[in-house]
């Protein structure tokens, strides 16, 4: 989210330095019903209009004994005028130059007339009366912005002229549903149709290579469906960013770059097997070896979820507020949690990190207020800033890994460590460390974890690791783990490891 609130906030400091000039005496050598022109050659440019209501612009005009053709409406023509409520622009119009509408916020009805080619930069930003939109398939070239914030508009149809849907184009048009784009257009731009809450299912034409970084973010309430045609070969970062509303996502087969791969309901990268965009029913296939950053966020609904043993990294705010996830386990190839993967996830109820995870990142689980049960791999050596703080419903705590890992007084709620009820259970071998440790020993409740005699590390099975831990328990002088007591002499003893190794034998 901060990344698009930098680009819209880029966006609105050049739109303060971009102030329209009116018309004045100046700039328009005369004036026919209303309507300002200025002359060139045979031709002439509309100026402006000193009428309100329905504007009709001719297409030819006569002063004083000559005509001429009207081909070009002027930059910041009719800006900034309220009281035009609907634009005829004449088949003859060439050119509607920069800014020409912008602001007129009562404008409701636009005609294009269909020899019109270019349409510039802001050309209707910002009409806020306008419902509806049709570019005739003269046009060829459509400036940025041309239509941001015109939050009135409900459908949008693009020409089959236009390559380019250029940087937020259509951004903040909150009660957008429908959008038609022509069969010509390849690119859709950065934050093109970002923040158009009410977007319905858009069809991505099979011209289209590429799309922008943000492009249908924050499309959040009716994009239910989505699909990739195999002509797309560039998917920007965070190019479905929060669209929460989604249940299917399709790639055509026959795209090399991108796939859907046994149906699994998200965009895939082929080349690096990470799951960039995913929805309420996706299915990790365990040929994905990661998640890509953002891939779930806000997602709501996907109630218990398993990240299968390909994954070897989460990236950051991958599961970033997903309402309505319950349950994780996490799959034993991953290595790397990344700060705030599953930030905020309030009825996150249980989670299972598997033993191959070394690091968890800033905040990774920070937030999720109904978290109660949490079990942390063996090989855990990296626990980030307050990774599961705010966490205060949370009563049972299961870490396998032997030596304690480092944490502060941030890394879990208070409220934890002041209830007699809340339980961390650790390797027998490892009571005492835990215990003495600053901050895991304030829980106020260390158990042993239950394992079978010998099993010291926790881990499930007697192996050579428990006859390690054994040797060093000698050597350090730590005889008071009933675990240790292999032979059930009531003594830990040297003995003790020569039992252990005739178990290892035996198997």
């Amino acid at each position: 989210m901060k990344f698009l609130k930098q680009s819209i906030k880029t966006t609105l400091i050049v739109l303060s330095l971009l102030l329209p000039t009116a018309a004045s005496a100046d700039s328009y050598d005369f004036e026919v019903d209303s309507i300002c022109y200025k002359i060139n050659g045979n031709e002439v440019t509309v100026c402006g209009s000193k009428s309100s209501g329905d504007v009709v612009i001719p297409g030819t005009v006569t002063y004083n004994d000559a005509t001429y053709t009207v081909t070009k409406i002027m930059k910041y023509a009719f800006a900034w005028r309220n009281n035009l409520t609907s634009i005829v622009i004449p088949n003859t119009v060439i050119t509607i130059e920069y800014g020409a509408f912008q602001k007129c916020t009562s404008l409701k009805h636009v005609e294009i007339g269909n020899s019109v080619k270019t349409i510039e930069e802001y050309a209707f930003q910002e009409c806020t009366s306008l419902t509806s939109i049709e570019i005739p398939n003269s046009v060829t070239s459509l400036g940025t912005q041309m239509f941001f914030k015109c939050t009135a508009l409900e459908s949008a149809t693009i020409g089959n002229s236009v390559k380019t849907i250029k940087q937020n184009e259509f951004a903040y048009c909150v009660a957008l549903t429908n959008v038609t784009l022509g069969d010509s257009v390849t690119s859709i731009g950065e934050s093109a149709f970002a923040n158009c809450y009410n977007l319905m299912n858009v069809t991505i034409p099979n011209s289209v290579t590429s799309i922008g970084k943000f492009a249908f973010a924050v499309c959040h309430k009716n994009m239910t469906s989505l699909r990739i045609p195999s002509s797309v070969s560039s998917i920007g970062e965070y190019a479905f960013y929060c669209c929460t509303g989604l249940r299917s996502v399709i790639v055509d087969i026959n795209n090399p770059y991108y796939d859907s791969r046994e149906s699994c309901n998200a965009i895939i990268e082929t080349a690096s097997n990470t799951l960039i965009v995913g929805c309420t029913n996706t299915i990790i296939p365990n040929t994905v070896t990661k998640i890509g950053e953002l891939a779930f966020y806000a997602i709501n609904g996907l109630g218990s979820f398993t990240i299968p043993n390909s994954v070897t990294t989460i990236d950051q705010e991958s599961f970033y507020h997903c309402e309505g996830l319950t349950d994780v386990t996490i799959g034993n190839a991953v290595t790397t949690i990344r700060d705030r993967a599953f930030f905020q996830c309030p009825d996150l109820n249980s989670v299972t990190i598997g033993n191959s995870v070394t690091t968890i990142g800033d905040y990774a689980f920070n937030g999720c207020h109904h978290l109660e049960c949490l079990t942390i791999g063996s090989s855990v050596t990296q626990i980030g800033e307050e990774a599961f703080n705010d966490n205060y419903s949370l009563t049972y705590v299961k870490c396998f890994a032997v030596n304690p890992p480092p944490i502060d007084g941030f890394t879990f709620s208070s409220e934890i460590f002041w209830n007699y009820n809340a339980i961390l259970e650790v390797p027998p071998v490892s009571l005492s460390a835990y215990r003495d440790h600053e901050h895991w020993g304030k829980f106020q409740n260390i158990q042993a974890i239950e394992t079978t005699t010998g099993d010291l590390d926790a881990d499930g099975e007697v192996g050579i690791s428990d006859v390690s831990i054994r040797i060093d328990m000698l050597l350090e002088g730590e005889l008071s783990v009933s675990a240790a007591d292999v032979d059930g002499d009531g003594e830990v003893d040297i003995s003790d490891v020569t039992a252990l190794i005739d178990m290892l034998l035996a198997m």
